[in-house]
């Protein structure tokens, strides 16, 4: 564990609060989670645990950053490992918190990705507390405040179904729709990289904890292995571009191709 990472570990063990395990987590040189409290921005934590972390250093492939509301420990392990440890991988979790906190410094945590990068965004469950429509906008305007472009990735996940209070599904599917749509108009407008991993249709009450709001181990290995096809099948896209690309302007150049 790095300097600056273990002076971020005791600092904020010194200020725990009730239910929340605020340390950051390194596995080897190459994944990183960090569970943090309702109130506090993944903001303040950058400033320190980006100094030396793991996402500068060693890069293979290239980088995932997951961003999510629900408890998704292990969730960084499994992806890893799903993706045969090729790259590096941090992922921030906020219990608890609504959309807008967890996109919150999106900006800033992407600022250097590029076209092997990967932003991936779980969240917007918790805006949903009644059976209504009324968290809506704000869910839509959060995911247009993601940063969209062509230099880097991004995958938005759809909300996971709750079996703690099966009345609100109804407005976690309308809802999922609204955000299918809010992407696509994105994807339309300026970005290609922009993706939509669709939870619900792979998973099944066995899949989440006795208690029925988070996903169990198994939930997270299906959501893990999407994730992992969605990187790889971007990916393999974009190497395929590259290959034929010098063909294609040959080809515009002559009219021959060859």
């Amino acid at each position: 564990m790095s300097e600056e990472i273990q002076k971020l570990k005791s600092k904020i063990e010194n200020n725990t609060v009730v239910e929340s395990s605020l340390k950051p987590i390194e596995v080897g040189n190459k994944i990183e989670e960090c569970c943090l409290e309702n109130k506090q921005s993944y903001s303040e934590v950058l400033k320190s645990a980006s100094k030396n972390n793991s996402r500068t250093n060693n890069i293979r492939e290239g980088r995932v950053l997951l961003l999510t509301s629900s408890h998704r420990r292990e969730c960084s392990n499994i992806l890893d490992k799903t993706l045969k440890h090729r790259y590096n991988i941090q992922s921030f979790y906020k219990p608890g918190a609504p959309i807008k906190a967890v996109v919150e410094s999106a900006r800033e945590q992407t600022k250097d990705f590029g076209k092997n990068d990967f932003l991936i965004v779980l969240g917007g469950s918790n805006n949903i507390n009644e059976p209504n429509l009324d968290h809506l906008p704000e869910v839509t305007e959060k995911i247009n405040d993601v940063p969209l472009s062509l230099k880097t990735n991004v995958i938005i996940s759809t909300i996971a179904s709750r079996f703690d209070r099966p009345e609100l599904n109804q407005t976690i599917s309308q809802t999922n729709i609204a955000i299918h749509k809010t992407i696509n108009n994105q994807k339309n407008k300026n970005s290609k990289q922009l993706g939509v991993c669709f939870l619900n249709e792979r998973l099944e009450r066995e899949n989440f904890t006795n208690h029925g709001l988070h996903l169990n181990r198994s939930g997270k290995v299906i959501f893990c292995k999407r994730l992992a096809e969605m990187i790889e099948s971007r990916l393999q896209s974009s190497r395929t571009s590259l290959v034929t690309e010098p063909f294609l302007v040959k080809w515009l150049k002559t009219g021959r191709g060859n």
